[in-house]
Formats: structure tokens, C-alpha cells, sequence
């Protein structure tokens, strides 16, 4: 039978070998301090933050890769009707005299499908791209889905360099909490098991994400991030990045500001009522 002492000399050495195998999980999973710096917008201002090779190397880590099959949806019969919000993909074909083989951009992904202005692009003429979607909620149904697309669970940041911010994840109208008013009450859940909240959200610069996965032509980018959208087109190298079209939601946005912004670097705008702008870029010879 053990006596007292021994079970405290075997309760002692399980605790002290409990917390030196925390510890070494700790440090193995320890971001390194430089790292940290690049992630929380401490960043050195006079070096390219956007460029760093540590942090596209963690894009990299954390980005989940296109899945090289056709997606897994719940309504795959409806994907021929599929044409964005208010049918703006039609628009988009027209001027790309449907280009099959694209590259798209979509921040704002939401599940990858509902409301999706790419899910026609890849399912029926064979593009691929770049799904932004901070919400883990639904981030975790878009992966769920296969999509056949680069897929990352962080914001865009509205800064040359990462940041973290606080974001209110409400449904579809979810966006980065910066001091204005707070979104009401959301009109319309698509997806009610997903719990509204506030949360510290990861944001890195587009820029960075593209290089991560060595693209910087686009043919088509879909922005609807509730009214930051005129902050990140600010951190975009465009001497850098080939952007064809623009689709933005610009219902929370000052147009005139941010056409005075895409027509400096050649776009010409469309109004796409009721809620968005397009803006193609102006192409010489």
C-alpha cells in the first residue's frame, strides 16, 4: 500500500513533469519576437513591411491552398445562376468577353458560396483566386467547401504593414470596429450558428498575400468589406499589382474620393447600382 509520502513524491514529479511539457510546447509554438513585430503593426517604418520575407513566409503557413477539384456545395445545381449579389458578374464577362482560366480576388468571402461574386468564375469557366473571409465561422464552412482557391481567415489590412484589430463579427455585415458607430441590429442571419462577437483579428496587407502565393496580376477583385474599402485600395502598390477590374461596394464610401484615387492610376468608373461602383482599368495601344 503507498503511504503518504509517496503519493506526494509521485503527485510532485507528474506536476513538475506537466509543467516542463507546457513549457516546451510553449516555446515550440512561440512566435518569434521579430515575427510579432511584422504581425501587430510595430513594424520599422523605414523598411518595406509589406515585402518582408518573414511575413509572407507565415502567409504562407497559415493560407490554405486551392483544392485542384471542382467545390463541394450545398446548391451545386444553382451555380449557373450564380452571378454575384445583383447579377454584377454578367458586367464583369462582358468587358472579359468571358475569359475562362482568371484569376480573382474576393474579400468578403463569406461561406464561398451564398452571395458569392466568384463561384460561377471558378465552377464554370475554370478560374482560381484568393478568398478573404475574417469571420472563423465562416471561414470554417468556406474550407469546408473545397473551394479550388487560395483561402485566408484574416482581415485586409488598411495599413502599409499587418495589424490586428478588433472586429464585429455580424453575420454578413461583419467589419473591423474603428471607433464609429457600432452595426445595429443585423437584418437578415445567413448562418444563425454563428455567434456575434468581438474579436482581435489578424489583418495583413494585400500585398503581402499575393506575393505569398507569387501573384500579382488579377483580373478580377471583389471588395465588400462594410466601409474599409477605401483604406486598403490606399495600401496598394499599384506599379506593383495589375488590376483589371475593381467590383466595390461603395454604399459606405465617399465615390468621389475614391474615384479621385483608382483614376490617378488609370481606372475609369461605372456606377453598378444599387450598391456598388466598377472600375476598369484603362488599357493604352
Amino acid at each position: 500500500m503507498m503511504s503518504k509520502l509517496e503519493w506526494k513524491q509521485k503527485c510532485l514529479v507528474f506536476v513538475i513533469f506537466t509543467i516542463l511539457f507546457l513549457s516546451l510546447l510553449s516555446m515550440r509554438y512561440q512566435v518569434p519576437h521579430s515575427l510579432v513585430s511584422l504581425l501587430d503593426g510595430s513594424c520599422d517604418p523605414n523598411s518595406n513591411c509589406m515585402e518582408s520575407t518573414k511575413l509572407t513566409e507565415h502567409i504562407k503557413s497559415v493560407i490554405v491552398k486551392p483544392s485542384g477539384t471542382k467545390p463541394i456545395l450545398e446548391k451545386p445545381d444553382e451555380v449557373r445562376n450564380q452571378k454575384g449579389q445583383t447579377g454584377q458578374v454578367d458586367t464583369i464577362l462582358k468587358h472579359l468577353k468571358n475569359k475562362e482560366n482568371g484569376f480573382f480576388i474576393e474579400a468578403g468571402a463569406w461561406d464561398g458560396e451564398q452571395l458569392s461574386n466568384t463561384i460561377y468564375l471558378e465552377t464554370m469557366l475554370g478560374w482560381t483566386g484568393l478568398l478573404v473571409e475574417p469571420n472563423r465561422g465562416a471561414f470554417n464552412i468556406l474550407t469546408s467547401k473545397h473551394r479550388n482557391a487560395h483561402c485566408i481567415n484574416s482581415c485586409l489590412s488598411t495599413k502599409r504593414h499587418s495589424q490586428q484589430v478588433e472586429f464585429d463579427t455580424a453575420d454578413v455585415f461583419g467589419s473591423i470596429v474603428d471607433g464609429s458607430a457600432r452595426i445595429g441590429q443585423v437584418p437578415k442571419l445567413f448562418h444563425k450558428e454563428i455567434a456575434r462577437e468581438v474579436v482581435i483579428t489578424q489583418c495583413f496587407p494585400l500585398y503581402s498575400i499575393l506575393l505569398a502565393i507569387g501573384q500579382t496580376r488579377v483580373d478580377f477583385f471583389s471588395l465588400d468589406i462594410e466601409g474599409a474599402e477605401m483604406d486598403v485600395l490606399k495600401t496598394i502598390p499599384f506599379d506593383k499589382i495589375d488590376i483589371e477590374i475593381f467590383l466595390i461596394e461603395t454604399n459606405k464610401s465617399n465615390v468621389t474620393a475614391m474615384n479621385s484615387l483608382l483614376s490617378s492610376h488609370g481606372y475609369k468608373m461605372t456606377p453598378l447600382p444599387p450598391y456598388d461602383h466598377l472600375f476598369i482599368k484603362s488599357r493604352v495601344g
